[in-house]
Formats: structure tokens, sequence, C-alpha cells
């Protein structure tokens, strides 16, 4: 038998002496091959071919039965708590800027709110940019266009006609998404019936990644199944209206991700946040964080990390626990006086307390 333990996952690049001729000679060894966590050389142009891998904890990316031979996996007591919930760690996922990077380069956001409420979805648009995007666009009724575009000079701002979202709009939001990175819907928009079709068929045919909050989330209905490629971010009022079970609010986010296609983010004391396949949990956060306007400024961390090419399930992930830990600093500098604004002034504080370079 030969046990191969000669290179793990942290391996980059081609294979170089003298790992390459253990390689070759493992390959053609005539006995039975064992290959620990992942067989050497995976992923390169120069292989190990094990019979057997005895892998860590979890199978890892691109391991499988044709490269791996029989897969065996093992429990080293890494507690679940480690890789369910979120943590620092995750802020390892966050897009950092490059170097040569130029405008635009760094997401581009379209955030589609306002009419009856104007706070909402210019606190969603203030978040996104002290995330890190570069360009937020805002799509609103002409009653709130210049109120919000009050509230800073770098806000980009398009004029909808009349005091609400209508289905009129609908050509020009979809033409507007093309032209960004990942859009948001809901914010402010109301309940009115021309409002919720607007939204449901924006959704629906909107190409570009979509994070729905608010009174978008009661326009979609129990019936809504999207395109693989949204993120729902309802409290436990809207995840019932959504369909999702509150009393079995665990699997049941499970259950309703899968059922929507869409990535669910829970809101709560601990959130939620499941793709149908998999559930992680945020625990970031504080009672004072129950002031008017969080859930906007959640909404607009995970769009604007959307916008920066991230996935939907990470997006949600990080964007939650983003969210939590600066209404930790919020909480710090205002106590229960604290307000949603204060946690997007705070957003700053927890990128440079966890990004590096």
């Amino acid at each position: 038998m030969v046990v191969d333990c000669a290179l793990g996952t942290g391996m980059s690049g081609e294979v170089r002496p003298p790992y390459d001729g253990f390689i070759r000679m493992a390959n053609g060894f005539k006995g039975c091959v064992v290959s620990v966590d992942v067989p050497s050389g995976l992923g390169t142009s120069l292989p190990l071919r094990p019979d057997i891998t005895i892998t860590l904890h979890d199978v890892k990316e691109g391991m499988d039965r044709e490269n791996s031979g029989e897969i065996i996996v093992k429990d080293i007591g890494i507690p679940k708590e480690a890789y369910e919930n979120v943590g620092p760690g995750d802020m390892l996922r966050y897009p950092v800027p490059k170097a040569d990077s130029h405008k635009g380069s760094n997401g581009r956001l379209l955030i589609i709110g306002g009419g009856p409420y104007y706070g909402a979805p210019a606190m969603s648009a203030l978040a996104a940019m002290r995330v890190g995007t570069d360009i937020v666009r805002l799509a609103v009724p002409e009653n709130c266009t210049s109120v919000i575009a009050s509230f800073s000079p770098v806000l980009m701002m398009v004029g909808l006609s009349g005091n609400s979202l209508r289905p009129e709009h609908l050509d020009l939001l979809l033409k507007l998404s093309e032209q960004h990175d990942a859009a948001l819907i809901g914010p402010g928009v109301g309940i009115s019936e021309g409002t919720a079709e607007t939204v449901r068929q924006f959704v629906k045919k909107c190409n570009v990644p979509v994070v729905v909050d608010a009174d978008g989330l009661s326009a979609l209905g129990k019936e809504f199944v999207s395109n693989g490629k949204t993120i729902l971010t309802p409290h436990i009022k809207e995840f019932e209206k959504l369909g999702g079970d509150p009393l079995a609010a665990c699997d049941a986010v499970l259950k309703l991700a899968k059922s929507t296609n869409s990535t669910v983010l829970l809101k709560g004391r601990e959130d939620r946040i499941s793709d149908g396949n998999r559930v992680r949990y945020n625990t970031t956060g504080n009672p004072g964080m129950t002031s008017a306007g969080t859930g906007d400024v959640l909404s607009g961390i995970v769009a604007g990390l959307l916008s920066k090419g991230m996935s939907c399930f990470d997006a949600a992930a990080l964007g939650a626990f983003i969210c939590g830990r600066a209404g930790e600093h919020a909480f710090d500098d205002m106590s229960y006086g604290m307000t949603a604004t204060d946690v997007i002034d705070s957003i700053p504080k927890v990128l440079k307390e966890y990004l590096r370079g």
C-alpha cells in the first residue's frame, strides 16, 4: 500500500520536483493507493489517481470517484457552529478591488423603490455605497426623486412618472437593469395592485441577479418561483406570506428556498440563510436593531455585495454578518438611541476591522 499525504488543498500551480516523481511512482504502483484529504496534484496536469481517498470533514470541491477513487469522509471534530455560522472568516469572500480597478469595476447596482415612502430606498442606496459598491442608481417615482437625491450627491437618480411604481414603467426598468450588475426592488414601494404587478413582472423578466425586500415580497405571493438568481429577505411575517411556516423556521427556510428556487435570508434574532441545499446562521446584531430602517440597510448591503460579483448565497450570508456587526458598532456608540443611519455609518468600521490590503 502507498499512503499519499504529499500535497494538500493549499497547493497552487503545477506540481514541481520532488513531488512529480512521487506522483508518477504512485500512479505506476500495482498495489492499493490511499490519499488523505485530497489526492496530490488534484486539479493539475499531473494528478495522483488513488484507489481510495479518505477526506477530512467534507468532500472538497472538484473531487469525484473518477479522480479520487472511493471517497470516505471522516469527522475530525470541527464543531457544526464553525461551518454553519457566518463569521469573520466569511470576510475572505469579500471581493477586494484590484489595483487596476476603474469606476464600475466593483459593482453597479439599480435600486427600484419609493413612491409612498422615500427613506427606505435612500437608506438601501447609502448602505450599498458604504459596503463598497461603485455605482448606485435609484429608479423612483418623481414625487420623491429630489428628496432622495438630497441625501447624497453620489446617488444617481432616474425619475419615474407619477407617485408610484406602475406597469408602464416596466420596459424602462428592465432596460436599466441590463446596464447594471444587480438590482434591488421593494424598499418603500407600497402595496397598490399596480405596483405589485410591476414588481412581479420585473422579477420574472429581469436577467441580472435581484434582491427582493419589503413590500416587494408581499407582491410575490405564495406561488412565486424565481429563475435562480433571486434573494428574498423577509422578516417572519413576510416569510409567512411567501408560504413559509413560522413555527418551523429552520427547516422551513430551506424548504421555501427550494420551492421558490431562491436564496432566502430570514431576518430575526438569529438570521437563517438557505439556497435550498444548505442553511447557515448569523448571530451578529443586537436588540437596538429593531429601529425602523435596518431591514433596508441589510437589503442594500446584500444587493451591493451581489453587484460586486458574489453568489446569491454568499452575498446573503456575508451581508447579514456585516449588517449585524455594523449594528454592534453602532450600539457601542449610541446604545438604544441608535438608528438605521448609525448602522450605515458603521459599515466601513466592519470592512476596516476584517479586511487587509
